[in-house]
């Protein structure tokens, strides 16, 4: 009975190693045809992948592309942007330089008036003071005694100025200059 037990299990391992063998068989075919089915796939994801890949790198290109564009264009208005800004800087100070101006001929031309005015009144003032103060006037002019005069001696004609009070003066005249 051993023996027999002994060649049941060898004839069962024997059909087991032929049915695995079978089913490695059929399994094997399954299995290489489900390889290559997978080895497909993965070849599908990977040309997939690939041209996805492919296309991120063109749209990161055209991205780099249009952000250079952009730069490009928002240096431009940046370097506009300044100018004008530079540009509207000068004008308001060429306009505050041209209303400082204008405001100074302005008072230029009142100083000018006033000046005149002024010189006016000034010299009016003045005019005054000199009429009020006394101008050196010639009321008569005098001359040396002449020759005859003194052989005349006439007491007269040697004494023809008088000062009765201060700052007063009172002349003699003469029948020759009484005309």
């Amino acid at each position: 009975a051993a023996e027999a037990l002994v060649a049941t299990k060898a004839a069962a391992e024997a059909e087991l190693a032929e049915a695995l063998g079978r089913a490695q068989a059929q399994h094997g075919d399954a299995l290489a045809a489900e390889r290559a089915q997978a080895e497909a796939a993965a070849k599908a994801v990977e040309e997939a992948h690939s041209s996805a890949l492919k296309a991120l790198e063109t749209e990161r290109d055209d991205a780099l592309v249009a952000m250079a564009q952009l730069k490009a264009e928002a240096e431009r208005e940046m370097a506009e942007a300044v100018a004008k800004f530079e540009a509207d800087k000068e004008a308001a100070r060429l306009a505050a330089v041209e209303e400082t101006q204008a405001r100074m001929e302005g008072e230029v031309a009142e100083f000018k008036r006033l000046y005149v005015k002024e010189s006016a009144l000034r010299k009016r003032v003045h005019n005054e003071l000199m009429d009020l103060k006394g101008n050196i006037r010639v009321f008569c002019r005098v001359r040396p005694i002449l020759a005859h005069e003194l052989k005349q001696g006439k007491e007269q004609s040697l004494n023809v100025a008088e000062f009765p009070v201060d700052n007063e003066i009172v002349l003699a005249r003469d029948d020759v200059t009484a005309n």
